[in-house]
């Protein structure tokens, strides 16, 4: 781990600060946040291998994250979930963004997890019937399945699909995701409870 910058170095102390983390960065750093990636590009404040490093923060230091196609870059996703629900302040808020699964970006070799729109439920409230679910997380809003290919206009032919997706979430991932596949996830979450979790795995 490297600290690039003086703002990376000084978040570490979260006393009467808002500190949000723009995790997996890259050169496209949100304004306001610290950016942590595994490259020294432009806008980097912290270098960090999420595979073998931890965060460098105390738990409930944290109150916003945003992690935009980076999950799915990290074979160790599922322990990295508990990273992110480890080091949020009880009410703070994350927003993932991954490629969605059967999309052909999906399949880049640097991609080594593949989530669905059920995927962040092991976290979540009443989102899994484990009976060691740890649901430190609520969604704010549901997971949301985007046709988002071009970002533009050329999009609009898609939005009816968009539509029956979101609606109609599990008949499109068990009836229809590899055949009509969408390009993106998207998951908002708020932590609901402290972290208290002893993991062992």
């Amino acid at each position: 781990m490297r600290f690039l910058t003086d703002e990376g170095k000084l978040s570490l102390d979260g006393r009467d600060r808002i500190i949000k983390l723009d995790i997996g960065c890259n050169i496209r750093k949100h304004n306001g946040y610290i950016g942590l990636d595994l490259f020294p590009c432009e806008g980097v404040d912290i270098v960090i291998d999420l595979e073998k490093e931890n965060l460098p923060y105390t738990n409930e230091n944290i109150d916003e994250i945003i992690m935009h196609h980076t999950l799915e870059h990290l074979a160790n996703a599922w322990e990295f979930m508990f990273e992110i629900c480890r080091v949020l302040k009880v009410g703070g808020n994350v927003q993932i963004k991954v490629p969605f699964y059967t999309c052909v970006t999906a399949h880049d070799l640097g991609h080594k997890t593949f989530i669905n729109p059920f995927s962040m439920g092991y976290w979540t409230k009443g989102g899994s019937t484990s009976p060691n679910n740890p649901a430190f997380l609520k969604f704010t809003s549901p997971p949301r399945i985007k046709f988002n290919y071009f970002k533009d206009w050329r999009d609009i032919p898609l939005k009816p699909f968009e539509w029956f997706a979101n609606t109609f979430p599990k008949l499109y991932v068990f009836g229809f995701a590899y055949i009509i596949p969408a390009f993106e996830l998207e998951f908002n979450l708020e932590k609901i409870k402290d972290y208290d979790w002893k993991f062992t795995a």
